[in-house]
C-alpha cells in the first residue's frame, strides 16, 4: 500500500476495518489540502467546504476499495477534483437557467502578508495576489487544476494524471498553458 508516510499505511489499514478514529486522523492529514484544491477550483469557501465535506463521506463509504495503489492523498483529491467539477457544472446550469448567481461575499482573500510590511508593500501584495485571483479564474477548469495541484500542493505530474484521468502528456501540457497565460496576466508585476 502507498501511503504519504509510513504510519499512514496502518491507520488506512485501521481505517478500513471500521476505526472511525482512524479515519479521523486521514481526515486531519488531509483536509487542509484538500480545503486548497477545492477554493482554487470553486472559489468559495461555502462550496469548497460542501465538497471536501462530501469527499470525506465518500471516501469513508468507499475505504473498502481503496486498493492503495496509489498514495490516499491522491485517491482523495481525485475525489475532491470529481465532486467539484460536478459543483462547476451544476453552476453552469443554474446559471443558464437564471436559477441563482454566483455569490462572491463567501471568497476568500489568499492573501497574507509578511512580517511587518510596510503600507506600500501591502497594497502592491494585495493588488497582485487579486491579479492572481482574478487570472486562476479566467483560467479553464482543467488548466486551474492542473496549476494548483502541481505549484500550490506540490504534485507530480504522475499524480495529477491520475487525479484527473489524463495522460501525463496532458498534464504538462494543461500546466505550460496555466503558467504561459498566468505570466501574461501577471506582466506588471514581474
Amino acid at each position: 500500500m502507498i501511503a504519504d508516510n509510513p504510519d499512514e499505511a496502518e491507520i488506512i489499514k485501521a481505517a478500513v476495518s471500521g476505526n472511525s478514529q482512524a479515519f479521523n486522523r486521514l481526515v486531519l492529514a488531509h483536509r487542509e489540502g484538500a480545503m486548497v484544491l477545492a477554493m482554487r477550483l470553486l472559489h468559495t469557501l461555502q462550496d469548497a467546504e460542501d465538497v471536501v465535506q462530501d469527499a470525506f463521506i465518500k471516501a469513508w463509504e468507499e475505504l473498502p476499495r481503496f486498493r492503495g495503489e496509489s498514495a490516499f492523498s491522491s485517491w482523495l483529491y481525485r475525489i475532491v477534483y470529481n465532486l467539484s467539477l460536478n459543483k462547476l457544472r451544476g453552476r453552469k446550469l443554474r446559471h443558464f437557467f437564471r436559477l441563482g448567481e454566483e455569490n462572491d461575499e463567501n471568497e476568500v482573500n489568499w492573501n497574507v502578508p509578511s512580517d511587518d510590511p510596510t503600507p506600500d508593500e501591502i497594497l502592491i501584495s494585495k493588488e497582485r495576489q487579486e491579479r492572481l485571483d482574478e487570472a486562476l479564474k479566467k483560467l479553464p477548469v482543467k488548466q486551474r487544476a492542473v496549476f494548483v495541484m502541481r505549484h500550490e500542493q506540490g504534485l507530480s505530474n504522475a499524480e495529477i494524471a491520475e487525479i484527473t484521468g489524463r495522460t501525463e502528456g496532458s498534464v504538462k501540457a494543461n500546466f505550460s498553458f496555466a503558467v504561459a497565460k498566468l505570466k501574461e496576466a501577471m506582466e506588471e508585476y514581474r
